[in-house]
């Protein structure tokens, strides 16, 4: 007799029917649906093309085993530019998971408001070379050791001083010891734009402090003997990869010309030939200036330029004793809502008459906010204030950020 094959439904019977007595069937069944405990909201947003440009967290725990899994996927999310915790419950675990997403990743701008950290590990994401331009901590209970340890990582040359141009630690509790770390970040910070200290706990001696580093100041024996360290660091490096850029290109021009002479070699001589020997020689040295052009872009595309804030276009010679032409490219800050009195006033005068007379390239400072301090409503310090800010068009600034206020709030109505 021929066997019959069966079909699957029959297979199925068969298996479920020739099990042992007493034991069930085997069924699969969906596992019971509880209430997740470890549940962490994350929004995104996207743009039209539906791209990822920011993660938030707001109001909950920021594991770090989350952050780990993140960082295997953000690095190929080339347009996220924006990380915003708030509200957030962080330690340094999840500091130190930041700090490993950042170097891989186009971060710009990172939001910690309102998270504040039992230990002081903010520092930590300025250690490495990154993207990072935008660092907010405003509301996280900063003191002064965590001003000063954050002031440390963006003095010139540290990996931070070259990429950080804005810097928020509005409403926290720094003194005036912070803000004297701040000011000696900024004699020799040529990249930080805007300092925002709004809602601290800075008197004049701090406010001076930080106004003194933007016009000109005489350079201590340290700043002078690390600014020739530098230097001679700089040239040594740059001969090295000079040297090496130099030989590749002449390695490479050999291998042209070698190739060039095997295809004229295959081809027929000619009857009669001039004589070329002027020729080639101008020729060879026209190669060689373009070889020293190239390995000198080469070298510099490599290490850049020397950056350094101390040098000869920055600094003069007054009474034997070197001076910096100070801090030129801060351009914006806020320190509304602290302890500042009439010194503080008089020190601003003289620092925007100063980069008055020396503004060219740079803009110095173009906006300052004093609200909330305890200043008169009229002086003569005030009102020669507004007569520098409107030489530099300070008012025609303020003016159009008011048209566009009202006009998103003309927008925001409908």
């Amino acid at each position: 007799m021929k066997r019959q094959k069966k079909s699957k439904r029959d297979k199925s019977a068969s298996h479920t029917f020739t099990q042992g007595p007493g034991s069930a069937p085997k069924q699969s069944k969906a596992p019971p649906v509880e209430e997740i405990e470890n549940e962490v909201p994350i929004g995104a947003i996207l743009n039209p093309l539906g791209q990822l440009l920011e993660l938030q967290f707001f109001h909950t725990t920021v594991p770090g085993l989350l952050l780990r899994i993140l960082a295997l996927c953000i690095p190929y999310q080339h347009h996220l530019t924006r990380i915003t915790i708030r509200w957030g419950i962080i330690d340094c675990y999840t500091i130190h998971e930041i700090n490993r997403i950042l170097p891989q990743s186009q971060i710009s701008e990172l939001y910690l408001d309102d998270s504040p950290l039992p230990h002081r590990c903010y520092a930590l994401l300025l250690i490495y070379q990154t993207r990072l331009k935008c660092l907010s901590l405003d509301r996280c209970r900063l003191d002064d050791d965590d001003c000063i340890e954050i002031a440390s990582k963006l003095v010139h040359p540290y990996p931070a001083s070259k990429n950080i141009t804005t810097l928020s630690m509005a409403s926290n509790m720094i003194s005036n010891t912070g803000a004297g770390s701040l000011a000696t970040m900024l004699r020799s910070n040529r990249q930080l734009r805007h300092l925002n200290l709004t809602g601290n706990r800075i008197s004049n001696n701090g406010a001076v402090a930080i106004l003194t580093s933007l016009m000109h100041f005489p350079l201590t024996t340290d700043e002078i003997v690390s600014k020739r360290l530098r230097t001679i660091q700089y040239i040594k490096l740059r001969q090295e990869i000079y040297s090496k850029c130099f030989n590749e290109v002449l390695i490479s021009s050999a291998g042209v010309e070698n190739r060039s002479d095997d295809r004229r070699a295959s081809r027929k001589k000619p009857t009669a030939r001039l004589k070329s020997v002027p020729a080639t020689s101008l020729i060879k040295a026209l190669s060689e200036e373009d070889a020293i052009a190239k390995a000198k872009m080469m070298t510099t595309e490599l290490i850049g330029t020397n950056n350094e804030p101390f040098n000869r276009d920055y600094t003069f010679v007054r009474d034997g004793l070197l001076y910096s032409n100070g801090n030129l490219t801060l351009c914006y800050l806020n320190l509304s809502y602290n302890n500042l009195g009439h010194p503080s006033t008089v020190k601003l005068v003289e620092v925007m008459q100063y980069q008055e007379e020396r503004r060219r390239s740079e803009l110095g400072l173009v906006r300052v906010v004093l609200d909330g301090n305890p200043l008169p409503e009229s002086s003569y310090e005030l009102q020669q204030m507004q007569r520098l800010f409107d030489r530099t068009d300070m008012t025609n600034v303020i003016k159009t950020v008011r048209k566009s206020e009202k006009i998103s709030q003309r927008i925001v109505r409908r």
